[in-house]
């Protein structure tokens, strides 16, 4: 708080710390600075090196400091919620490749791991393999800690016992890239040492190793973390880097035969002009589009088959979690996710939608829907936004996937702004006033035939006008029912605020008419304005129309009324209305 020499209570008996990082401490002598090893116990050092400045004997030492503190913490035990207790190793090495995880994994995957170090359950016994590779971490870290520990601090065959249960080596480093450890083949032994399912077969080890074609993806890498795989099952499924492919050229391929062509391919696919035509074919009655550049043709086979290698890798690893598998499947089934899987589309968002047990399999159903109707911005690598999904029932959702072009054309007829990233246009078009979208309303909506066609055969000013009151709660479910159901009610919006009025129960239509008079405003402005209180039904005195005839002819909302207002109404927010027309 204040520098050393101009604190306030400052006494010359005083010891003075210096913190010079997070966890390491100086002692200040005057103006001289006395440093101290960064080994864990500088703090104590320190202090005690203070205590011990211009004495005689060094009374005083880092171990009986500790003990001391410790034996007050015991003695006190209301202390001990300001004690923070150690990290588990897990716990240290998490902290410490969080970031390189959050890369290749996600985030939801890094906080689904957080919570397994802290003891929370896993039921499907999901990222085994990754906490194998953090607790080596921890292991290296203990280890570290033994070596550089002074000779002393613990009788040797402590610390040889200690050492007999810490692994012997450390793990590779994990790295956010393609493919990590490519040009350091001792690195990449050590990560699939690390990484994969044991037993390991030292012959799959090579043949691993050996494959020039192998591509190390984020997502392979997320199977591998997550779920795992054996070397046998990588070996057989993986998708392969730029090398593995070769365009055929006329010049150079067209003379040679069958055995010249495997010696110059080494291994490779050979990309003919058929292959191309049928990626050409594929991608026009998948996407919509006509690709026509041979070198565009190209890399998209090169896509599709990366597509269907991860999904392959992906699924041969589920089969250890059956369930986790089957709603894997659901999701695989949409067109978009499957043949963009690897690419434009990241296997950990599949990944965090299967294991999130709030997404029923029917939920799963209708985002693998939703997805094929959004393959454009799919095919952008805008991701899949589904946290709007949420605001709905399941009911709801269907309706939503099968009108969702139809919406997407009301909304733009609306000229409603587009939803922030967190969002959707979607929930913004059935929400009033940023209110959360109600499902009974929305249900109605859909259950009534031909509603988006016959607004928008409506001057934009009128249909919003009725839209506003067809979401709006200021009229119940009953009253919006009855006046869709009225005759020619969507041919103009005086049809439909006629339709509204003869939906409402004689007293209500009543204060309505009052609340027009008095606020000089129009009848679905005067039904917000009654919304603003739930007025009961049975009290004498108290009720819609005793409101509303006490508005008109003292210009105020009685005092009996705040009781019924609904929250967040006070005085200050209805005030500029009743003072509208005075």
């Amino acid at each position: 708080m204040y520098p050393s020499g101009l604190h306030p209570n400052r006494a010359s008996t005083d010891i003075v710390l210096r913190r010079r990082d997070q966890n390491h401490y100086d002692l200040l002598l005057g103006s001289n600075v006395r440093r101290f090893a960064a080994d864990g116990d500088c703090f104590f050092n320190a202090v005690a090196a203070g205590l011990n400045e211009g004495q005689a004997g060094q009374t005083f030492s880092m171990q009986g400091l500790r003990n001391a503190a410790a034996t007050f913490i015991e003695q006190n035990p209301q202390l001990n919620q300001f004690v923070v207790p150690q990290p588990t190793g897990l716990q240290q090495a998490l902290f410490e490749n969080a970031n390189w995880l959050e890369h290749i994994l996600d985030d939801s995957a890094v906080l689904y791991l957080t919570r397994i170090a802290y003891g929370a359950p896993n039921p499907h016994g999901l990222f085994l393999p990754t906490v194998d590779y953090l607790n080596l971490y921890a292991d290296s870290l203990a280890r570290n800690v033994l070596n550089n520990a002074q000779s002393g601090v613990l009788p040797p065959e402590i610390m040889q016992q200690i050492g007999r249960n810490l692994s012997a080596r450390s793990p590779v480093q994990l790295t956010p890239t393609g493919t990590p450890f490519y040009t350091e083949e001792q690195a990449m032994r050590t990560f699939f040492e690390d990484v994969l399912l044991k037993p390991i077969v030292e012959d799959h080890i090579v043949e691993l190793l050996n494959n020039e074609y192998l591509w190390l993806s984020q997502d392979v890498m997320h199977v591998m973390l997550e779920y795992g795989v054996t070397a046998r099952q990588l070996t057989d499924h993986h998708p392969r880097n730029d090398l593995a492919f070769v365009q055929y050229d006329e010049a150079l391929h067209g003379d040679l035969d069958d055995d010249q062509l495997d010696e110059v391919l080494d291994g490779a696919s050979l990309v003919d002009r058929d292959d191309l035509q049928g990626i050409k074919e594929r991608y026009q009655r998948e996407f919509g589009v006509v690709m026509e550049d041979e070198a565009e043709l190209f890399q998209q086979f090169i896509a599709y088959d990366r597509a269907e290698e991860v999904t392959d890798l992906f699924t041969v690893a589920l089969e250890r979690y059956p369930a986790l598998l089957d709603r894997a499947n659901i999701v695989l089934r949409s067109m978009v996710i499957s043949s963009t899987l690897g690419n434009e589309f990241p296997l950990s968002a599949i990944s965090s939608w299967i294991r999130n047990p709030a997404l029923s399999d029917e939920h799963l159903r209708l985002i693998a829907l939703y997805a094929d109707s959004r393959h454009e911005a799919i095919l952008k690598e805008e991701g899949l936004d589904i946290g709007w999904m949420q605001r709905f029932d399941d009911r709801n959702l269907q309706h939503i996937v099968n009108h969702i072009e139809a919406l997407d054309t009301f909304i733009a007829f609306l000229g409603r702004r587009q939803a922030s990233a967190s969002e959707s246009a979607l929930v913004d078009l059935f929400s009033a006033s940023g209110a959360a979208p109600s499902n009974s309303r929305v249900a109605l909506l859909f259950n009534t035939p031909n509603l988006w066609t016959e607004l928008q055969r409506l001057p934009q000013t009128q249909a919003q006008e009725i839209w506003n009151d067809l979401i709006g709660p200021h009229f119940s479910n009953l009253n919006i029912r009855l006046a869709l159901a009225r005759p020619g009610a969507l041919r103009s919006s005086s049809q439909f605020e006629t339709a509204l009025r003869t939906g409402l129960g004689s007293n209500e239509a009543h204060a309505n008419q009052l609340v027009q008079r008095v606020l000089d405003v129009g009848q679905s402005e005067a039904q917000q304005y009654l919304y603003h209180f739930e007025f009961p039904t049975q009290r004498l005195g108290h009720g819609i129309v005793d409101f509303a005839s006490h508005l008109e002819s003292h210009m105020e909302v009685p005092q009996w009324a705040w009781q019924y207002a609904r929250e967040g109404v006070t005085p200050q927010s209805l005030r500029p209305s009743v003072t509208k027309k005075t």
